[in-house]
Protein backbone atom coordinates (compact mmCIF):
# COMPACT_ATOMS: atom_id res chain seq x y z
CA UNK A 1 0.00 0.00 0.00
CA UNK A 2 1.22 3.28 -0.88
CA UNK A 3 2.25 5.58 2.19
CA UNK A 4 1.30 8.69 0.07
CA UNK A 5 -1.94 10.76 1.59
CA UNK A 6 -4.34 9.56 -1.25
CA UNK A 7 -5.03 12.70 -3.80
CA UNK A 8 -9.22 12.47 -3.81
CA UNK A 9 -11.72 14.99 -2.64
CA UNK A 10 -13.46 11.98 -0.76
CA UNK A 11 -10.24 10.91 1.39
CA UNK A 12 -8.96 13.57 3.94
CA UNK A 13 -6.29 12.04 5.05
CA UNK A 14 -4.96 12.15 8.39
CA UNK A 15 -4.25 14.45 11.08
CA UNK A 16 -0.53 14.43 12.44
CA UNK A 17 0.92 16.77 15.10
CA UNK A 18 4.37 17.95 14.58
CA UNK A 19 6.41 20.45 17.25
CA UNK A 20 9.82 21.94 16.79
CA UNK A 21 12.58 20.88 19.19
CA UNK A 22 15.28 23.18 17.45
CA UNK A 23 15.71 25.77 15.02
CA UNK A 24 16.28 22.71 12.56
CA UNK A 25 12.96 21.76 13.18
CA UNK A 26 11.53 24.88 13.07
CA UNK A 27 12.70 25.43 9.33
CA UNK A 28 11.64 21.73 9.03
CA UNK A 29 8.09 22.92 9.74
CA UNK A 30 8.16 26.08 7.27
CA UNK A 31 9.61 23.84 4.59
CA UNK A 32 6.48 21.28 5.29
CA UNK A 33 3.67 23.96 5.34
CA UNK A 34 4.75 25.73 2.54
CA UNK A 35 5.11 22.58 0.35
CA UNK A 36 2.05 21.43 1.90
CA UNK A 37 -0.10 24.41 0.88
CA UNK A 38 2.07 24.79 -2.61
CA UNK A 39 2.16 21.75 -3.63
CA UNK A 40 0.59 19.52 -1.78
CA UNK A 41 -3.00 21.18 -1.23
CA UNK A 42 -5.91 19.28 -2.89
CA UNK A 43 -9.23 20.91 -1.51
CA UNK A 44 -6.62 21.28 2.38
CA UNK A 45 -2.76 21.35 2.59
CA UNK A 46 -1.23 17.78 2.82
CA UNK A 47 1.84 16.58 2.62
CA UNK A 48 3.17 12.86 2.61
CA UNK A 49 5.31 10.22 4.39
CA UNK A 50 8.09 11.19 1.75
CA UNK A 51 8.39 14.64 2.65
CA UNK A 52 8.25 13.97 6.29
CA UNK A 53 11.15 11.70 5.90
CA UNK A 54 12.90 14.42 3.62
CA UNK A 55 12.43 17.01 6.81
CA UNK A 56 11.68 14.97 9.92
CA UNK A 57 15.65 16.55 11.52
CA UNK A 58 14.44 18.45 14.80
CA UNK A 59 11.30 17.28 14.90
CA UNK A 60 8.96 15.53 17.87
CA UNK A 61 5.46 13.73 16.12
CA UNK A 62 2.66 12.89 18.12
CA UNK A 63 0.26 10.34 16.54
CA UNK A 64 -2.69 12.74 16.98
CA UNK A 65 -6.60 12.41 18.16
CA UNK A 66 -9.06 9.29 16.80
CA UNK A 67 -8.13 11.64 13.21
CA UNK A 68 -4.47 10.44 13.11
CA UNK A 69 -3.15 7.67 10.75
CA UNK A 70 -2.69 5.05 13.97
CA UNK A 71 -5.98 5.52 15.77
CA UNK A 72 -8.26 5.18 12.43
CA UNK A 73 -5.77 1.92 11.85
CA UNK A 74 -7.11 0.23 14.65
CA UNK A 75 -10.37 1.93 14.47
CA UNK A 76 -10.84 -0.31 11.06
CA UNK A 77 -9.73 -2.98 12.81
CA UNK A 78 -6.75 -3.24 10.00
CA UNK A 79 -4.04 -4.49 12.94
CA UNK A 80 -1.47 -5.46 10.28
CA UNK A 81 -1.74 -2.34 9.48
CA UNK A 82 -1.34 -0.52 12.94
CA UNK A 83 1.79 -2.47 13.08
CA UNK A 84 3.34 -1.29 10.14
CA UNK A 85 2.13 1.93 10.17
CA UNK A 86 3.53 2.57 13.56
CA UNK A 87 7.01 1.18 12.34
CA UNK A 88 6.92 3.43 9.62
CA UNK A 89 6.71 6.40 12.01
CA UNK A 90 9.51 5.00 14.25
CA UNK A 91 11.54 4.74 11.36
CA UNK A 92 11.09 8.31 10.27
CA UNK A 93 11.16 9.96 13.53
CA UNK A 94 12.84 7.77 16.18
CA UNK A 95 11.38 6.40 19.75
CA UNK A 96 12.93 9.32 20.90
CA UNK A 97 10.41 11.77 18.87
CA UNK A 98 7.75 10.06 18.65
CA UNK A 99 4.65 10.16 21.06
CA UNK A 100 1.48 7.99 20.94
CA UNK A 101 -1.14 10.57 21.44
CA UNK A 102 -4.19 9.84 23.60
CA UNK A 103 -7.24 11.75 24.44
CA UNK A 104 -10.40 11.15 26.30
CA UNK A 105 -13.73 13.56 25.40
CA UNK A 106 -16.02 10.75 26.34
CA UNK A 107 -16.17 9.26 22.48
CA UNK A 108 -17.05 5.49 22.47
CA UNK A 109 -13.97 5.46 19.53
CA UNK A 110 -11.64 6.95 21.95
CA UNK A 111 -12.86 4.40 25.06
CA UNK A 112 -11.89 1.36 22.60
CA UNK A 113 -9.06 2.61 21.09
CA UNK A 114 -7.17 4.18 24.19
CA UNK A 115 -5.79 0.58 25.69
CA UNK A 116 -4.37 -0.17 22.24
CA UNK A 117 -2.74 2.85 21.90
CA UNK A 118 -1.18 3.14 25.72
CA UNK A 119 -0.43 -0.57 25.12
CA UNK A 120 1.68 0.42 21.58
CA UNK A 121 3.24 3.26 23.02
CA UNK A 122 4.51 0.83 25.94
Amino acid sequence: MDSRIPATPHIKGYHLVLFAENDAGYRNLCHLQARAWLEGRYYNPRIDKELLRQYQEGLICMTACIGGELPRRIVEGREEDVQRTLGEYLDIFGRDHLFVELQDHGMAEEKRVNPLLAALAA
